[in-house]
C-alpha cells in the first residue's frame, strides 16, 4: 500500500513538471520587474515637486520679510489708541521741545489728546517710562498746568 501512494506522488510531479518552474534567474525577473509608468505619472510627481518648491519659496520670503520689518521704536507705543481705563506703557524722550509739540506728539503718535494747555508753552526735556496718566501727572507737576486726556 505503501508504495502505491508512492507511486501517485511521483506521477503527479511528472505530470506537472515543468523544465523552468524553478529556475532562479526567471524567478528574479518576475519578482523583480517593474511595470513601465505613464506619462501622466510623471506629470503627477513633477507639479508636487513644482508645488512643494513654491510653497517653500513663499514661506521663506514671508518670514524674512517679516523678520525684516522695523520694530517700534523708542516713542512709539504698541497700540494705537489709548484710554485711561487701559494704561498703556509708553517710553517718550524729548530734549527742549516745546510742550505743544510733546502733546502733539502724544496726538500723532499713541492718540493720546491732551487738553487744557498752558499759554506759555514752556519747552521740556524728558525721557519717561509709564502710563499716560502718569506722564501727564508729571508734566502738570513740572510745568504747574492743568492738562487732562480727553476720551
Amino acid at each position: 500500500m505503501e508504495n502505491t501512494n508512492t507511486d501517485n506522488s511521483i506521477d503527479f510531479v511528472a505530470r506537472h513538471y515543468t523544465p523552468d518552474a524553478f529556475d532562479s534567474r526567471r524567478a528574479w525577473h518576475i519578482i523583480s520587474a517593474s511595470r513601465p509608468t505613464s506619462y501622466r505619472t510623471r506629470w503627477i510627481a513633477a507639479a508636487s515637486v513644482a508645488v512643494l518648491l513654491a510653497a517653500s519659496a513663499a514661506t521663506t520670503i514671508f518670514y524674512l520679510r517679516h523678520d525684516a520689518r522695523p520694530t517700534p521704536s523708542s516713542t512709539e507705543a504698541a497700540t494705537d489708541t489709548v484710554s485711561t481705563t487701559t494704561p498703556a506703557r509708553l517710553h517718550v524722550e524729548f530734549s527742549d521741545v516745546p510742550l505743544s509739540d510733546v502733546v502733539r506728539s502724544l496726538h500723532t503718535d499713541f492718540g493720546i489728546l491732551v487738553v487744557n494747555l498752558p499759554d506759555d508753552n514752556p519747552t521740556v526735556t524728558l525721557s519717561f517710562e509709564g502710563t499716560p496718566d502718569q506722564l501727564l501727572q508729571m508734566l502738570n507737576e513740572s510745568t504747574d498746568a492743568q492738562m487732562t486726556i480727553s476720551q
